[in-house]
């Protein structure tokens, strides 16, 4: 299967704890056979493509270099707040919506997976009116469920974003049902699927806690 994963965290060099766990994700994706290749945004002008540990990874540009610094901080919510932050946040959805489409267009892509339902989910949601669009699954980690808590449009843009996708995962049994009750979405519809820990373990799909097994890391992709 070909994966096109979008996110807003993933490491940025040898180490970085930013979106380790995608990495992890997604290194076991490979390791069973999948293709994968990732969009995310660029961070203070490093942008374009490189591959990381096999895998292809393009930085998209949303900004003058100085002021790509939405992503990777944990401050994206709160840059919102400004007019400048909110523009750079509408232009990131944009841009990273055209490399969404561009990718599409020039190679096979079976499914993507956008983790966060914004801005990575929207994005696919954006692209997702072509007739020839593939499906996309979008996982909620937390702190994109923090945001339905506080905010009526917030919620009716997921409602869309999350009626539209093929499969929506979250990472715990509490999350699914806050999804469920806020944005409306059928609760038995919802996977829960913890996130990769880490070579060694093996994540149950409970919800509920993690159980190392001592064999490998289970993905989202099964």
């Amino acid at each position: 299967m070909n994966i096109l994963v979008v996110t807003h965290s993933y490491p940025r060099w040898a180490g970085d704890v930013a979106g380790s766990f995608i990495e992890r994700l997604n290194l076991e994706l490979v390791n069973r056979g999948h293709s994968v290749q990732v969009l995310v945004p660029a961070d203070r002008g490093s942008r374009g493509k490189v591959v990381e540990q096999g895998i292809p990874v393009t930085r998209v540009s949303y900004a003058s270099p100085s002021r790509e610094t939405l992503a990777y901080t944990g401050k994206m919510a709160d840059a919102v707040n400004s007019l400048g932050g909110l523009w750079r946040f509408q232009s990131l959805i944009r841009k990273t919506a055209r490399e969404i489409k561009r990718v599409v267009s020039n190679g096979e892509v079976d499914i993507i997976h956008a983790h966060w339902w914004i801005p990575a989910g929207v994005a696919a949601w954006l692209g997702s009116a072509r007739e020839d669009f593939p499906p996309y699954v979008v996982t909620l980690h937390g702190t994109d469920v923090a945001i339905l808590e506080k905010s009526i449009f917030a919620r009716a843009i997921a409602r869309r974003v999350l009626s539209g996708a093929a499969v929506v995962t979250v990472v715990s049994n509490y999350l699914a049902d806050r999804v469920a009750e806020l944005v409306g979405v059928d609760r038995e519809g919802i996977v829960v699927q913890g996130m990769a820990l880490g070579t060694g373990y093996r994540v149950q799909g409970t919800g509920d806690g993690v159980q190392g097994t001592g064999d490998r890391v289970q993905g989202a992709g099964d």
